[in-house]
């Protein structure tokens, strides 16, 4: 296998310096999960669960792909378009899922404005709720999916696309049921379980479309 560790070195600095900005707005660690049903809380950088999966696994993952990925601008500009959509409406969902359960994180500030908001009007007012950690995430996760459609499309060795697949669903278990049993302290939920289910399933069909068809 050829590694790139150029590749995995930004990667992991780019989830360093979202951490910094956390750390400036005092959103490093958060505050302890609150009694009560449901409990509310704040998570912060070091207690989500994605941050970690951004750092150690998909940076791993950009430098095991980097060698092997079919970098035209056909497929990159198409790919970052369509990974930036993406990354937005994940975000205004996620805001959405926030402002539901009455927690804040380093990714946005106070949700407590934004459900008095019209749908007009969230549209456009989500985004002023983003802090400066929250924007640079959007940035990374771009990147990260544009990545990820140009693997999809690219020509991999199936040792290579085995050990992606196995990494990014460590990845998608890691950011998603590790944050949901952070802020409830429920973990077989099916907010916790339907959308990391949805995401491997998808992560594996993928990976032996690619491996069958090599």
């Amino acid at each position: 296998m050829q590694f790139n560790y150029t590749v995995c070195i930004i990667t992991m600095a780019l989830v360093v310096i979202a951490g910094f900005f956390a750390w400036l707005n005092d959103d490093l660690f958060g505050n302890p999960p609150l009694t009560g049903d449901p409990p509310h809380s704040d998570i912060g950088f070091l207690n989500h669960g994605g941050m970690w999966g951004d750092f150690l696994l998909l940076s791993f993952v950009n430098g095991l792909l980097w060698s092997h990925l079919h970098l035209t601008a056909v497929l990159i500009l198409p790919s970052l378009c369509v990974a930036f959509w993406l990354t937005l409406v994940a975000h205004k969902q996620w805001m959405r899922l926030y402002c539901r359960d009455e927690i804040s994180g380093h990714m946005f500030k106070s949700p407590n404005f934004v459900p008095r908001l019209s749908e007009k009007h969230f549209d456009v007012a989500w985004k002023q709720n983003l802090t400066e950690a929250g924007w640079l995430r959007v940035v990374y996760m771009a990147l990260q999916i544009a990545i990820l459609i140009v693997y999809v499309f690219s020509s991999i060795p199936q040792s290579v696309v085995w050990t992606t697949s196995l990494l990014l669903t460590a990845h998608v278990i890691l950011g998603t049921v590790q944050p949901g049993w952070y802020v409830s302290r429920k973990l077989w939920t099916k907010q916790n379980m339907v959308p990391p289910a949805i995401c491997a399933s998808l992560i594996w069909l993928i990976g032996i479309v690619k491996i069958y068809s090599a």
